[in-house]
């Protein structure tokens, strides 16, 4: 006799619902590395395969210059998310242990790697990776324990990522650089990666201390330094943030302000002189 597996109307809107939160989710995620100006390649997610006896797959390879980032998403709860987290050890341990390796290996499985690698100007030398697990609830410490290099991006950091870059957008990608564990003179531009950490100067003033009103021993410094080099080197401590430790943070600005600042900027055809008060290490030359 034929059992009849229809769905009543209440678990179909149920399991609808459930299928909107996980695109949600992974939404959530992508937007943050595409916002930053990452690539996300095509063709990753629900790609099954068999890599060195390990079978699984992979939700996302995201690409910038050089830099590729593998990454794994889950909405599991309690102790699905640590069979999940188990589960996915493995084959991120394995794609650790040599990752241009498995670029080969699944180019053949995936269009979009292909493609980015037919086009890369970077040899595998040159390629810096990171690992990324994002997960509706923190994963506990020991199943963390099982990854030889992953970053386990928590909810209060994915909330934070998504403001950053929905207001300065492909700015944060010097700070996801930072977050990923890759120094920003790692990142390629236009196929070269530098071989050294080049040194810029800036020329200064030291204003005297009888204006500064500062006690003996300290100095006030003035320069000019270029946006651009600026983006690169700093970063300002934001509540919620993934390094907010000491409790201090600025709120980050609205999109909707930054807009409209460039547009009076560029109709006006102004600009605005802004002041940016940092402590410089006892050692600065």
């Amino acid at each position: 006799m034929a059992t009849n597996n229809k769905l009543s109307p209440e678990e179909k809107k149920k399991r609808s619902q459930e299928r909107a939160l996980e695109r949600s989710f992974l939404a959530q995620h992508r937007r943050i590395f595409e916002r930053a100006g990452f690539n996300r390649l095509s063709q990753v997610d629900g790609v099954h395969f068999e890599f060195e006896g390990i079978k699984s797959e992979l939700d996302d390879i995201f690409v910038y210059e050089n830099v590729v980032v593998f990454a794994e998403y889950t909405r599991a709860k309690g102790r699905n998310l640590g069979e999940h987290t188990k589960g996915k050890s493995g084959i991120f341990n394995k794609i650790n242990e040599d990752p241009s390796k498995f670029l080969k290996f699944f180019r053949d499985l995936s269009s979009g790697t292909d493609a980015w690698l037919n086009q890369s100007t970077y040899t595998p030398k040159q390629l810096r990776f990171a690992f990324i697990h994002g997960s509706q609830e923190a994963v506990e410490d020991h199943h963390q324990a099982l990854f030889h290099s992953t970053i386990f991006m928590s909810l209060s950091e994915r909330s934070y990522f998504r403001s950053l870059t929905n207001s300065i957008k492909k700015s944060a990608r010097f700070e996801i650089f930072e977050y990923l564990g890759i120094n920003v003179s790692q990142v390629g531009q236009g196929g070269t990666v530098a071989v050294s950490t080049p040194i810029d100067s800036y020329p200064g003033i030291i204003l005297p201390s009888e204006q500064s009103h500062f006690p003996t021993g300290f100095g006030v410094v003035s320069f000019y330094i270029d946006p651009d080099a600026l983006l690169r080197r700093s970063y300002v401590l934001r509540r919620n943030g993934w390094r907010d430790g000491l409790r201090l943070y600025q709120r980050l600005i609205l999109p909707s302000k930054i807009a409209a600042i460039r547009t009076h900027l560029k109709s006006e055809k102004r600009s605005f002189s802004n002041n940016i008060v940092l402590t410089l290490p006892d050692l600065t030359p």
